[in-house]
């Protein structure tokens, strides 16, 4: 979906490699497990070695899995990656009636609006919700959604099925798992006392927390272990690269993009110079393959790649709202520079008791001009919010009847 030429929300389909649409193209089954530079090869763990001119590493992140699980209880904690899973797991866990959810991202967030008939425990380690996408007021906007839809879908359920009690949240801040045992499972759980075994996490702060079953969305690091060594690597553990990216360490024969690049090169720039930061997400996974292989394949991109690098950009849906995320939204970048510079304004207008409709919008500004945005649900305002960054237009005197639902922001740039 192209909501504006810099702005999309790209649509991921699976195909089959075999399946005959790319002729010119050898497809091999195997995991890379070393790269020797000097001999320019790459070695796969079955032990084939491939001969290569140029390299593009897009081998991705993994995530991140909780520490001090047992082998025996590993089978009850499930692992997620992307939000396309989330569905898959519902259906997975239809005996379930209690989780324990690990994680503060989007993948979490997402989650709690596709569960919302069982009691779940939200573990987040920080003040309030989302905390790597939103601020708390956004946050609570969103927590509103999702506690009216709770409560919209558990009523439904009760007529339905004349069940008597409702899905719960429970959501347990600045809070980590110190261990995971066996455990006792709640007396809400559905499962077969055949196969009950249960879960019983303790918690940093002394608490104890029964569950069905856990799961972990704690995010991802960057599958690149088997270039150490032969690739320097940045602070996040990704390929370091420049603006071509190309690998510092080996420029003109290895690229990285994706999860597995690190452009921390790039977030060095003074924020006068860019509104853009890399969090590795689909959106920015598929530009910068893009650029990526223009780059390889000697396409002079010069102008491609400062606009690829020029604004942060995302797309995407928390609790079936649209969620438009622009430049340095959450202050990215911008924690030097001095406090009365920073200035934040906001727009609500709440949703319904079904937790419907409503939309949300957020200006951050430094120096009276726009830095970033948040937008949820149907606002429509992506294109102008978006000039308004780029144009670097002050804007300050103008807040905050800029954000009145009668003000016209076409008008700004007359």
């Amino acid at each position: 979906m192209q909501l504006d030429p810099a702005i999309s929300n790209p649509a991921v389909e699976e195909k089959r490699l075999d399946d005959g649409k790319w002729p010119n193209l050898t497809f091999i089954l195997g995991h890379a497990a070393s790269l020797d530079l000097a001999s320019q090869t790459l070695s796969l763990s079955t032990g084939q070695s491939i001969s290569f001119d140029r390299l593009c590493v897009a081998t991705g992140a993994r995530p991140v899995k909780l520490l001090g699980v047992t082998p025996e209880l590993a089978g009850q904690i499930l692992t997620l990656r992307d939000t396309d899973s989330v569905e898959k797991l519902a259906a997975n866990l239809e005996r379930a009636r209690s989780v324990a959810l690990i994680g503060n991202g989007g993948i979490a967030l997402e989650l709690v609006h596709a569960l919302h008939t069982l009691d779940i425990t939200w573990i987040v380690k920080h003040a309030h919700i989302a905390d790597a996408f939103f601020d708390i007021d956004a946050a609570d906007f969103l927590l509103d959604i999702l506690r009216a839809r709770r409560c919209a879908a558990a009523s439904h359920a009760r007529k339905a099925r004349g069940e008597a009690a409702a899905g719960r949240l429970v959501i347990e801040a600045h809070s980590s798992v110190r261990s995971v045992r066996p455990g006792a499972l709640p007396g809400s759980s559905t499962i077969p006392p055949a196969t009950r075994t249960g879960l019983e996490l303790e918690l940093s702060s002394g608490k104890r927390v029964a569950a069905d079953v856990a799961v972990a969305a704690l995010g991802v690091v960057p599958n690149t272990e088997w270039v150490s060594g032969a690739l320097e690597r940045g602070p996040t553990g990704g390929i370091l690269v420049n603006d071509r990216l190309e690998s510092v360490s080996a420029l003109g024969r290895v690229w990285a993009a994706g999860d597995a690049c690190d452009l921390s090169v790039l977030e060095a720039r003074p924020p006068d110079g860019s509104q853009w930061f890399q969090m590795r997400l689909w959106t920015q996974a598929r530009s910068q393959g893009i650029l990526a292989a223009h780059a390889m394949a000697g396409v002079d991109e010069e102008t491609g790649a400062s606009m690829a690098f020029e604004l942060f950009t995302h797309v995407t849906s928390f609790a079936g709202h649209k969620v438009v995320l622009l430049g340095r939204y959450n202050a990215q970048g911008l924690d030097d520079e001095p406090a009365e510079d920073i200035r934040s304004y906001c727009r609500t207008s709440p949703p319904d008791d079904q937790g419907r409709g409503g939309t949300f919008v957020r200006l951050l500004l430094r120096k009276d001009r726009v830095e970033g945005a948040v937008l949820i649900g149907d606002t429509e305002l992506e294109e102008a919010v978006e000039h308004l960054i780029l144009d670097r237009l002050v804007v300050g005197h103008l807040m905050p009847g800029l954000l009145d639902p009668d003000a016209e922001l076409d008008h700004v740039f007359d």
